[in-house]
Formats: structure tokens, C-alpha cells, sequence
């Protein structure tokens, strides 16, 4: 099947398509039934998602439903958008999309004395790389949190516009929407783990959205928080060291939030967040290869799967029984594993079964213009083609004889009959005097009669004859290339044949007009001898001269009535030529717009052909089990077959929505290739009209109930898991399936699976699993994201909560107390560390603070030895004489810089807990 067929009309199949039924109107009344849901996304994977659920909720429904409420936020200012149809679908800013950037990294870092909650939260902030300004995370954990709690004013007052909104339980007038007021607000927050910006703000924002909740009372009991985060396998082939240590990092974090509560949270503007529940009820991992190994193969891809997950998930009713399923899901999300790892962490699965209808349509309209160009518009000419145009040209009257017949004829159309009478007069006058007024009376004649009423004749007659030569002509290349059996390359050979007819005339009357001016140029020459001949007969002797007048009288005006016939075949003949010249410049121009119509013909042809062929093998390549695949090749020649009318009966299509212009008139606007088009495509209409659920039951080599046992196979979690790592194996896990079809109320697989939801889309059937009860621990990458999570954090900061984050300012606070207390010194601009022992060598740390505390974030196990002299050297000095030291050790100086500022906040800081211990230890 390679290229595009010439759509022969081929003999129906064994099993002939049925006419395709219009798809089933929906129920009376309201049809689309949904949980208020807000979907919210982070960073650039999250705008990809909800983008891509943006634009599949306008394929369907024509916009986005109310009810619905989508939010994404990004340091990134990305301008994202998709194709739907034809326009471009994208999040609107400032009101779906919302950029947190920039931010000033390094202004925030130099004040963050003014800034307590900040520093509190973020302590890792001074060993962060000096970016000045963050228009991006750069797959920096912590700077995506110091951008949600910069912004943190500004988002949450757009959180809780949202929020507000969909407990306001408006449709906002779509008649087409009904919120089902026994259900609260669905929340589904989506973004990559593996990132700067997702990452670094998800359990805040979780936070921030499950306390927002939690402010509507008792509707808050009733709403649901679902996150999804995508793993490193999404960025297959990026080349960044912080994937994995980022994704280990994000799941230690939600882990401990999600087990143990977590302290109130305070921003910038006074506000404190404490949400009595945890961010979210369960947290779904997807990744790039699911449990049986299939394999996304781009990033985008993912993102669409994801985004059609949610509109079961998240943008339609799961339906009051499976509603209560996730309800009981209680027990399995607060069950921990032996060692103590929560199991809330699931995964989610889709299958598609679809029957692209328009895209199969249009696949038979490409085929079937090509079809409709190559046998009508383009045809081949023919040796009978050839001998049709060979008789036409005869009989159009090319011919000198039938011209010059037509060119000499006066305005009542007889033929000229232009000869001199001698006037009555010159009959009676003198003799002497007939020689002059005879001159003068035929140069009045000449001019008059001749050169003005009988050349007048012959050149309106002329331009008449090539005004009609053209119409004919141009009437005659519009019918061919208009009529079934014609085509441009007939009407092309026409002009060719005429043109050689033409080139043959021209030739012949260049001969007779040579010929013609030779004979009027000697009649002139004849009429000028007579009147000498007359003038001689006046002026001879009188005896006999009127009778010798008369006989020269009679002479002269014969040669001018041969002078006036010869100058008239002269202008005919000139005529002829300038018609047959008329005639060539016009087909000239003819086979100029012929040769651009078969241009843009011909680039359609091959437009269609290699659409066809791209489309046919899209459609019907399919990877999995065969009962997911409504469209193979057979079926596809089957369905064009019984819908694809005789090129001719396209053709007449054609001429009729162009009318009244002719096809060859195309000015190369694109008007005939539309018109054609449309013509194609309106062939086909049926099939665009077909639904997924006729296309499974014009197929019948599977039933619905295997297409659906297969759409469930498929619908494997989208995570690869070491289920040797759990107890029991997979028996731990529990699953929930959801079916959505085009109208639950009409489905043939209503009957067949107990969660059955309407997706109003006429052309795909999905089958979503919810599988839940996973640690992180079991996912099959996680020894490697642990072990790079190991190397990464003692180089760099890559947690947002603060109590991951003293650990990483413990190099500091040691780097800090040995220069107080005179463990470590420098010399010039190094740094050295004197260890206990007197006689070891000093150990160098390096030049200047800041790459001596690098140097301790790399050695743990120095850190925790000074730390350990520091405790010591304290204890034999006492709490008094060590604080003094301290405070006066950490007193403002006016040289210091932000480093050095930093590094006496660190020292103050232990004072205050010495000070602080020192109190208790009285007061017991």
C-alpha cells in the first residue's frame, strides 16, 4: 500500500461498512455531571499537563466547562500553546497562568535580616549558587520554595479566588453542567519531582491548598487532594545531575509531612499556615515505563496521557460507588510497611481504545483527491484526445479564405464591393478639365470610401473575429479541463495543436501578405499612368479628344477600382495576422495559467498522496494487543470504499461550488484546492460522524467485553516497581478501575464494568487504573536515586524543609565555632584545621570561607569532630566564660560581608540555645 491509490472502485467487502448513524444525542437535559475540581500545576511539567487537559476538554466540549478550574504557576515565564482543530489552544496568563518570576536571589540573600521567615525556612538559602536574578528554578529545589514564599501573598489569593469559586458551586451559566452538590471540591496537583520550581514549592502549595479547603467547614470534610508527580524517567535523555537527588529528596520530604505533622508555617506577610490534615490524601508517582515495560517515548506524550487520566480523575464523576471505594481507601493509605515507610504513594494506568473518526475521514479525503486528480484533473492525454483537438482546431476557422471572407464584409455584413463610379460631374466637364477633377475626386474617394469606411469594416470585423477566436478558444480549455474525461493535460495538448495551427497560418499569410502588397503597390502605379494617360488625352488635339478622355476616363477609374480590391486584400491579410497574433498571445497566456493550475494540482496530488500515506500508517500501527486496534488497514480500505463517490461525481461537485468561475480561472488563491477539499472531505462525512462505540460494533472480531478486558490489561500502573520489595508482593496493593465512555446512558459497556462515566468524546473509550498502598521504597530506581541523593546533598543544598536542612548547616555553625574557639585559623587567605592531636599536620580546608565550608559540607565526619571539641571545650571552660567568648566573637564588625554576617548568625544563634539550655538546667 505505498503512495495513495487511484481509489479504484473497488468491489465491496465480504462485510460491507454500514452507513455510519449520526453519534447519539446525549440525554435530555443537563450531560455533564462533575465534582467541582481544581487542577493546579507547578513548573513546566505541570503547564505541559494542564495544558494538554485544556486542550482536550476544548476538542469535546468547545471550551472548558464550568466547574472546572484550572491554575498553573511557574517561575518561568513559557509561552505554551497546542493545535485544537483549527486555532491555538493555550493557558491564559494571569488567569489560568501565573509566573512567580523573576526572583531577586541575591537582594533576598543580602536582606535577610528584614526577611526572619525566610531565613527560617529557607537556612540553606547562602549555599545556593549567586544567581542575581531567578527567571527559572534551574533544578534548584530550594530556590522554587524561596519563589512560593516570595510570591506567597500573590498566590494565595489566587488559590483562594479558586477555591471560593468552586465551592461557590456556580455553573456560570453552561446549561450543559451539572455540579453534584453532594460532593466537596476535588484537588489535583500535578508537577515534575525532579525539578527546581514543582518540587521545591508542592508540599507548600499542598499545605496552602489543604488549608483553604479545610476554611470551608464542613464542606471541607467532603473535598479530596490528589498529587501527581512525575518521576526522572520523564526526562529521558536530559543531562542534568539533579534528577535523582531531587526526586529522593521530594519523596523523603512528602513522606515526613504526610506521617508526622509539620510545624506551622509562617510568610512575609504574617500570615501562618497549619492545616490540621496533611497536604494530600494520597500521591500518585508516574514515570516514563509502566509494570509491563512499555515505554513513553517523549516527554509530551507522558504529559497527554496524564492530562486524559485527569479527566477521569479529576474532571468527571467517578460515580457514587466508586466515589465510596476511594473513601475506603483509608485503611490501605495510612498502613506503613515494616520499616516505617508510608504506603500512601500509588501510581495510575490508562487505556486507550479510540476510533479516530475525523482523522480517518480525512485520511479518505486525501486519498480521494488524489483519486480525483490523477483520473479527471490530471489525466494523461490520449491519441483520441489528440485527434478531438486536431478536428476542433479545423473547425474553428482558421483558415485566410473564411477569414478574409468574414474580415470583407461592411456594417450590414455584405461583402465590400468598393469600386469608383465616375461622377455625372466630371462626365460633364470639359475635357481639359477631367484630368484634375478626376485626381481629385479619387483621392477623396481613397480617403474616404477606402482608407476610412472600408479599412473601418475590415479592422472592426477583425477584432470581432479575434475577440470570437479567443472566447471560443478559452470556453473550449474551461469545458476540457471541467469535464470528467478532460483534464489540464488535454486542454494543454488542445493549446498545443491549436498552436501549431496557428504558427502554420502565420507562416502562409506572411507569403500572401508580401504578395498582396506587391500587387496593390503596382495598382497604385497603374492608377498613376492612367491619369498621365488622361492628362495626354485632354491635352491632345481637339478632333477625336472626348472620345480619347472618355476611353482614359474609363481606364483610370478601372485600375482605382484594382487598386482598391488590391489594397483591400492587403488589409485583410494584415488583419488575418493580427488576429492569428491576438490568437497566440491569448493561448500563450492559457498554457501559462494551465501550467500553474497543474502546478498547484500536481502539489496537491502529492500533498494528498503523502498525507494519505502518513495517515494510514499512523492509523493503523498499533503496538499491544490487537483488540485495542479498531483501525487496520482492511477496515480502512473497507469504510473508503463504501463512501467514495465516482471521481466525476466529486468533479461536479467541484464545478458547482465554484460557479460561476471555471476551474482553469483559479487564480492560485486557493480556491479550486479548497473548493476541492471541502468536495473530498464532504464525501466522507459519515465517517467523520462515526463513534468509537459503531466502530466496535462494525468490527466484529472481538467483542466489546474482550476490548474491554484488553483496555484493562492495558491500563498498567505507569511506574516500575520491585514488587519483590513489598510484603506479599503486589497482594498489598489495591486497585480501582474506571471505564469512560462517550454517554454512560447509552454505552454498549454499561453493562460490562461497574464504573462506567460519561466523557462526552464520540471517538476514544479510556480505562483508568488507581492502584494505591506502594512505599516509595519499591520503585525499581530507587537504590540509584537514594545513592545519588547521598553524593549530591553534601554539595549542594537540596531540601526545602527545615528540618532536612540542619544538617546542611552544620558545616557552617563548625566552621564558625572552630574560629571562635581557635580550632581552625587561617593564614593568608586559607583556611586550616588544627586537629586534637598537637603533632598532626594542619589540615587545609581551603581558600577563603566559603570553599572551607564546602570542604566540611564534603567531610562529615570532620564536621562532626570539631562539633564534638566544640561541646567539649565548652564543658571545661563553662557555659559563662564560652558564652563571653561567643558574643564577643560574633559583635557586628564594620568590614563585614555577607558571608561574614552570615557565618555570626550562626554563632549567635548557638548562643542563644546555650543561653536558652543554661535557664533550664537553673530553673531544675
Amino acid at each position: 500500500m505505498g503512495g495513495a491509490p487511484a481509489a479504484p472502485r473497488a468491489a465491496p467487502a465480504a462485510t460491507p461498512a454500514p452507513t455510519p448513524a449520526p453519534t447519539p444525542a446525549p440525554p435530555p437535559g443537563r450531560t455533564f455531571v462533575a465534582q467541582p475540581t481544581l487542577v493546579v500545576g507547578a513548573g513546566g511539567i505541570g503547564h505541559r499537563i494542564v495544558l494538554a487537559l485544556k486542550a482536550a476538554l476544548v476538542e469535546i466540549h468547545g471550551h472548558v466547562p464550568a466547574g472546572i478550574r484550572l491554575l498553573v504557576f511557574d517561575i518561568d515565564d513559557e509561552h505554551l500553546a497546542v493545535p485544537v482543530g483549527h486555532r491555538m489552544v493555550q493557558l491564559e496568563p494571569d488567569s489560568e497562568r501565573f509566573c512567580l518570576g523573576p526572583i531577586p536571589v541575591a537582594r533576598i540573600r543580602r536582606n535577610l535580616d528584614n526577611l526572619p521567615t525566610i531565613a527560617e525556612r529557607l537556612p540553606c538559602l547562602r549555599d545556593l549558587p549567586p544567581i542575581a536574578t531567578a527567571r527559572a528554578a534551574k533544578a534548584l529545589r530550594p530556590l522554587g520554595s524561596l519563589a512560593f514564599q516570595w510570591q506567597f501573598p500573590h498566590i494565595r489569593s489566587i488559590v483562594q479566588r479558586a477555591i471560593w469559586a468552586q465551592a461557590g458551586r456556580d455553573a456560570h451559566g453552561d446549561a450543559a453542567l451539572a455540579v453534584d452538590p453532594g460532593r466537596g471540591i476535588k484537588v489535583v496537583q500535578v508537577g515534575s519531582l525532579c525539578g527546581g520550581t514543582n518540587s521545591g514549592i508542592f508540599i507548600e502549595l499542598g499545605r496552602l491548598l489543604r488549608a483553604e479547603l479545610e476554611d470551608l467547614g464542613t464542606l471541607g470534610d467532603a473535598c479530596v487532594s490528589i498529587g501527581i508527580g512525575l518521576l526522572p524517567g520523564a526526562f529521558r535523555g536530559a543531562n542534568s545531575p539533579n534528577l535523582g537527588p531531587n526526586t529522593a529528596a521530594a519523596l523523603h520530604e512528602i513522606e515526613a509531612v504526610m506521617l508526622q505533622p509539620d510545624a506551622p508555617a509562617a510568610y512575609r506577610n504574617g500570615a501562618v499556615i497549619a492545616p490540621a490534615q496533611p497536604p494530600f490524601d494520597m500521591y500518585l508517582l508516574v514515570d516514563a515505563v509502566d509494570e509491563g515495560g512499555r515505554v513513553w517515548n517523549s516527554r509530551d506524550d507522558l504529559c497527554e496521557m496524564v492530562a486524559r487520566a485527569l479527566m477521569l480523575l479529576a474532571c468527571t464523576a467517578l460515580g457514587d460507588e466508586g466515589d465510596v471505594e476511594l473513601d475506603n481507601l483509608d485503611e490501605v493509605l495510612a498502613g506503613r510497611t515494616a520499616d516505617g515507610h508510608g504506603r500512601f504513594f500509588g501510581s495510575l494506568g490508562l487505556g486507550v481504545l479510540a476510533f479516530p473518526a475525523p482523522a480517518v475521514a480525512s485520511a479518505c479525503a486525501d486519498r480521494h483527491a488524489h483519486a480525483v486528480i490523477a483520473a479527471t484533473l490530471l489525466r494523461p492525454e490520449t491519441e483520441a484526445d489528440r485527434a478531438a483537438a486536431r478536428q476542433w482546431v479545423e473547425r474553428l476557422g482558421l483558415d485566410p479564405d473564411r477569414l478574409a471572407g468574414a474580415l470583407a464584409k461592411d456594417d450590414n455584413r455584405a461583402p465590400l464591393l468598393v469600386a469608383p463610379d465616375v461622377p455625372p460631374h466630371i462626365k460633364q466637364a470639359p475635357p481639359a478639365d477631367v484630368p484634375t477633377l478626376a485626381a481629385q475626386y479619387l483621392s477623396a474617394w481613397d480617403r474616404v470610401q477606402l482608407e476610412t469606411d472600408a479599412r473601418g469594416w475590415i479592422a472592426l470585423n477583425g477584432h470581432a473575429q479575434a475577440e470570437r477566436l479567443r472566447l471560443d478558444v478559452r470556453a473550449k480549455v474551461a469545458d476540457i479541463v471541467d469535464h470528467p474525461e478532460g483534464g489540464a493535460a488535454v486542454a494543454r495538448g488542445l493549446l498545443e495543436t491549436l498552436q501549431t495551427e496557428v504558427d502554420g497560418r502565420q507562416s502562409a499569410l506572411a507569403l500572401w501578405l508580401g504578395t498582396a502588397r506587391s500587387d496593390r503597390e503596382g495598382r497604385r502605379q497603374d492608377v498613376a499612368q492612367h491619369l498621365d494617360a488622361l492628362q495626354r488625352a485632354a491635352a491632345g488635339p481637339w478632333l477625336g479628344r472626348g472620345a480619347r478622355v472618355q476611353r482614359a476616363l474609363d481606364g483610370t477609374f478601372n485600375a482605382a477600382a484594382d487598386a482598391a480590391r488590391a489594397a483591400i486584400d492587403v488589409w485583410v491579410a494584415e488583419q488575418c495576422q493580427a488576429i492569428l497574433a491576438l490568437v497566440a498571445e491569448d493561448i500563450a497566456g492559457q498554457r501559462r495559467q494551465l501550467h500553474r493550475l497543474e502546478t498547484r494540482l500536481a502539489g496537491e496530488m502529492t500533498r494528498a498522496a503523502q498525507a494519505w500515506s502518513e495517515a494510514r500508517d499512523r492509523l493503523t500501527t498499533h503496538t499491544g494487543h490487537p483488540a485495542l486496534s479498531l483501525v487496520d488497514a482492511p477496515y480502512l480500505d473497507q469504510l473508503y470504499a463504501a463512501a467514495a463517490p465516482e471521481p466525476a461525481a466529486t468533479l461536479d461537485r467541484l464545478r458547482r461550488a465554484l460557479a460561476p468561475a471555471r476551474i482553469v480561472a483559479d487564480d492560485g488563491a486557493g480556491g479550486v484546492l479548497a473548493c476541492l477539499q471541502a468536495a473530498c472531505a464532504g464525501a466522507f462525512a459519515g465517517i467523520a460522524a462515526m463513534t468509537v462505540e459503531q466502530a466496535m460494533q462494525d468490527r466484529a472480531d472481538y467483542s466489546p467485553r474482550a476490548r474491554l478486558g484488553a483496555l484493562r490489561q492495558a491500563a498498567l500502573p505507569a511506574v516500575n516497581l520491585d514488587l519483590t520489595r513489598l510484603p506479599g508482593g503486589d497482594a498489598a496493593l489495591q486497585r480501582i478501575d474506571v471505564v469512560g465512555v462517550p454517554h454512560q446512558a447509552t454505552s454498549i459497556l454499561r453493562a460490562e464494568a461497574p464504573h462506567v462515566v460519561s466523557l462526552h468524546d464520540p471517538h476514544a473509550i479510556l480505562a483508568l487504573s488507581v492502584t494505591v498502598g506502594l512505599p516509595y521504597t519499591a520503585l525499581q530506581a530507587w537504590p540509584a536515586y537514594a545513592a545519588a541523593y547521598g553524593l549530591a546533598r553534601r554539595a549542594r543544598p537540596l531540601h526545602t524543609l527545615p528540618g532536612f536542612q540542619s544538617r546542611g548547616a552544620e558545616h557552617r555553625l563548625a566552621l564558625a565555632l572552630g574560629l571562635a574557639f581557635g580550632f581552625i585559623d587561617t593564614r593568608g587567605t586559607w583556611f586550616y584545621y588544627r586537629p586534637a592531636d598537637p603533632l598532626a599536620e594542619p589540615h587545609r580546608l581551603g581558600q577563603g570561607a566559603e570553599n572551607a565550608g564546602q570542604t566540611l559540607a564534603r567531610e562529615d565526619a570532620r564536621t562532626a569532630e570539631i562539633l564534638q571539641r566544640v561541646e567539649a571545650h565548652i564543658d571545661r571552660i563553662g557555659t559563662e566564660q564560652a558564652l563571653a567568648a561567643l558574643d564577643a566573637w560574633c559583635a557586628p564588625a564594620a568590614g563585614d560581608d555577607d558571608l561574614a554576617r552570615d557565618i555570626k548568625r550562626q554563632v549567635r544563634g548557638y548562643t542563644d540555645l546555650l543561653r536558652q539550655n543554661d535557664r533550664l538546667r537553673a530553673g531544675g
